[in-house]
């Protein structure tokens, strides 16, 4: 996923002009001045005092179990949720709509009067902010991709977006994304890599990272194994068989996709 400063000027625009856009705003801000308190009231009296209340509604994402509760005002107001680092993944889970997801890790936000002022792109003044939009994807295009960058991106950019030279965490927990119950995830990232590497270099598919993928890819954070398997049978049309990973220290058998069958049909 590449950061678009093109995705945030015409959302502020249509907000600005009383037209409804389709895509959620999501804010993230890491404050440093933690004595400042971006709470709802200060936001709409900072940021959105010039703006038409009937043609928005703002959220603490603090309020949300999840986000269907917003789908019956989406469709007649602006939407606008205040996030927070360690957000919960599921808070998104299973959303049919689409989010735009503006995070800033330097941001100071007493400085600022308008959502305009506050959101402003300039990637030599102000470089370091993640723009996203989340949305369902297909993950057989993700996996046929065959592209290490597209397929780490799309496990790793909610859970850890990488600015200003460290990464943040920004949705939490990234077991959300395991094959099993267990929540050691001491080299969970590290092991979907090798296996990314795996699929890219052999075109073995691991079915953890089938799992990681489909996730990460649908949103559907709490689908069980059996109906994730499924799904990749009917649509790869082939089976995991067990498979001896190459080159680890521990020797380890795991299930796999070998994809270069699907190169011979």
């Amino acid at each position: 996923m590449q950061d678009s400063i093109q995705l945030i000027t015409p959302w502020i625009e249509n907000l600005e002009n009383n037209i409804i856009n389709d895509k959620v705003l999501l804010l993230v801000f890491k404050n440093p001045n933690y004595h400042i308190k971006l709470d709802k009231d200060t936001f709409n009296k900072q940021f959105l005092n010039h703006i038409d209340s009937k043609y928005y509604r703002l959220f603490n994402i603090k309020e949300l179990d999840n986000m269907d509760i917003i789908q019956s005002d989406k469709k007649s107001k602006n939407i606008i949720i205040l996030g927070h680092i360690n957000m919960s993944i599921y808070k998104i889970a299973n959303i049919n709509f689409e989010i735009l997801l503006f995070f800033s890790p330097l941001q100071n936000t007493s400085k600022f009067n308008s959502l305009r002022t506050l959101l402003e792109i300039n990637s030599i003044q102000n470089p370091y902010k993640h723009i996203i939009t989340i949305k369902k994807k297909d993950p057989i295009k993700i996996i046929k991709s065959n592209d290490f960058r597209i397929i780490s991106d799309q496990i790793e950019s909610l859970f850890n977006p990488y600015l200003f030279n460290k990464y943040f965490t920004l949705f939490y927990p990234f077991y959300a994304l395991k094959s099993d119950r267990s929540k050691n995830v001491v080299f969970l990232k590290n092991i979907l890599l090798e296996d990314i590497f795996l699929l890219i270099k052999n075109k073995k598919l691991t079915s953890r990272l089938a799992i990681a993928i489909y996730k990460a890819s649908t949103l559907k954070f709490n689908e069980n194994n059996t109906k994730i398997g499924i799904f990749f049978r009917k649509n790869l049309g082939i089976k995991s068989n067990p498979y001896k990973l190459p080159n680890r220290n521990n020797l380890q058998t795991v299930k796999v996709y070998d994809l270069k069958i699907l190169e011979k049909i």
